[in-house]
C-alpha cells in the first residue's frame, strides 16, 4: 500500500511479503512509489507467481495509474493526453481510490454507473467512459487474472427521447461564401477563409502555413506540417501532414499571389513565421511564432454565421470544382485525399494540364470575391 508523509510531504510504500515487512520511504510521487513497490515484488518474485501478490495490494488508483503506463506506451501523444485529462477529471471518482481491486463488489459498479448516467454529458459520451471502465477492467484481467464481472453487465446507456433533426446545410453555396469574405473586416481574417476555401485545406493544414510555405518564384505553395493544439497542456505540436498524398504543392494564381505579399508585407512576417499567426489584444502584442489558436478561428467563423465550420469550406469546394468539370480525381489530388488508385505517372503526365485547368478557375473565384 502506498501512503503520504505530511511531514516531510514525500510518498511511501509498506508492503508484506512471507511475513517480512518491506517499507520504503522520500519519494516525491504517487507514480514513482507505485513503480518501485511493483520492482521490489518483481524482484522477490520474477514469474508468474508475482500475479497474486500484487492484486492483492492493488487499489483502484493504482490499477488506474498502471493502465495509464500502459496506454502511454501503445498509443500516439495527442490521444494519449486526451485520456489522461479524461483519467484527472473524472475516472479517479468512479470508484474509491484506496480499495483494493479485489474487494470492488456489485454495489461498486452500480454506483459507478450512477455516477456517470448523472453526469451533464450526452449518451455518447457515457457510454464512451462506460466502455473505458470495461477497457481497464479488462486490463487488470489481462494482467493479474482477476475478472471483475460486474461492470461487464452494465448496459450503455440509451436516449429514449424523441427529437426531429434539423436538417443544416453541408454545402455552401457559391454566393454564400463570397458573402462572409466579402462581410469579412479584417483583412487576416478574409485571407484566412479565401486560403481555406480555394486550397481546400483542413483546419489544422491552414494553421501549419509558414511563410516558407510559399514560393513566389515558383508560384506555389506548399502544404508540409499541419498543427494540433490537442496537447493536454495548452500548447501546441506540429505534426506531419495526415496522409502521404495531404504533403502536397498546389500553384499560386497571381491576384492571391498579390494578397499574399501584401499580408506579409504589413505584419512584417519573417520566413519562420506562421502565414495566420496568433492575434494579440490591447494587453498583447501578435505571436509571429505561434500559429492562431483553432479554438479561435473556430469561435471567429461562429461570429460571423452560426452554421461556419473549416470543413464546411472544403466541403464545398469538392462540389463546386466537381460541378464546373473537374474531374474527381483532380479534385482528389488537389485536395490531398490518400484514396486515388491512379498511378503517380499518371499525376506527372497530366499534372501541368490539371493545374491549368483548376488555376484557371481558382483565378475567376479570387476575383469575383475580390470584386
Amino acid at each position: 500500500m502506498i501512503y503520504y508523509n505530511s511531514t516531510n510531504k514525500t510518498y511511501y510504500y509498506k508492503l508484506t511479503i512471507d511475513g517480512t515487512n518491506h517499507i520504503k520511504d522520500g519519494f516525491l510521487s504517487y507514480e514513482e512509489t507505485l513503480s518501485k513497490e511493483q520492482d521490489l515484488i518483481y524482484s522477490i518474485y520474477p514469474n508468474s507467481n508475482n500475479r497474486s501478490l500484487i492484486l492483492n495490494n492493488l487499489t483502484y488508483r493504482d490499477g488506474l495509474i498502471l493502465f495509464k503506463n500502459y496506454l502511454q506506451k501503445f498509443t500516439k501523444i495527442t490521444y494519449f493526453r486526451e485520456i489522461e485529462r479524461a483519467m484527472n477529471h473524472s475516472y479517479f471518482k468512479y470508484f474509491p481510490n484506496e480499495s483494493l481491486i479485489i474487494n470492488l463488489t456489485k454495489i461498486d459498479a452500480d454506483k459507478a454507473w450512477e455516477m456517470i448516467k448523472n453526469e451533464n454529458n450526452n449518451y455518447a459520451t457515457k457510454n464512451k467512459k462506460l466502455n473505458f471502465l470495461k477497457r481497464f477492467f479488462y486490463f487488470i484481467y489481462q494482467s493479474y487474472l482477476y475478472y471483475y464481472s460486474y461492470i461487464f453487465i452494465l448496459p450503455l446507456f440509451k436516449d429514449y427521447s424523441i427529437t426531429r433533426m434539423v436538417s443544416k446545410p453541408q454545402i455552401l453555396e457559391l454566393e454564400k461564401i463570397k458573402s462572409v469574405i466579402k462581410k469579412e473586416k479584417s483583412e487576416y481574417y478574409k485571407l484566412a477563409l479565401l486560403t481555406l476555401f480555394i486550397y481546400g485545406y483542413r483546419l489544422s493544414e491552414l494553421l501549419g502555413l509558414k511563410v516558407d510555405s510559399i514560393s513566389f518564384k515558383d508560384k506555389t505553395i506548399e502544404n508540409y506540417q499541419s498543427v494540433n493544439f490537442k496537447t493536454g497542456n495548452g500548447g501546441f505540436i506540429v505534426i506531419p501532414p495526415k496522409t502521404k498524398k495531404s504533403d502536397r504543392i498546389n500553384s499560386l494564381s497571381d491576384e492571391y499571389a498579390n494578397l499574399l505579399k501584401r499580408h506579409i508585407k504589413s505584419h512584417h512576417l519573417k520566413s519562420d513565421d506562421y502565414l495566420f499567426f496568433s492575434l494579440g489584444n490591447k494587453n498583447k502584442n501578435d505571436n509571429h511564432s505561434i500559429p492562431i489558436h483553432e479554438n479561435t478561428f473556430r469561435r471567429h467563423l461562429k461570429s460571423l454565421d452560426k452554421d461556419l465550420t473549416p470543413h464546411k469550406f472544403r466541403r464545398s469546394l469538392v462540389t463546386h470544382l466537381k460541378e464546373r468539370g473537374i474531374s474527381i480525381d483532380e479534385i482528389a489530388l488537389y485536395l490531398g485525399h490518400d484514396s486515388i488508385k491512379v498511378t503517380d505517372e499518371y499525376y506527372l503526365k497530366k499534372s501541368k494540364e490539371k493545374d491549368n485547368k483548376i488555376d484557371k478557375l481558382i483565378e475567376k473565384l479570387v476575383k469575383e470575391m475580390e470584386g
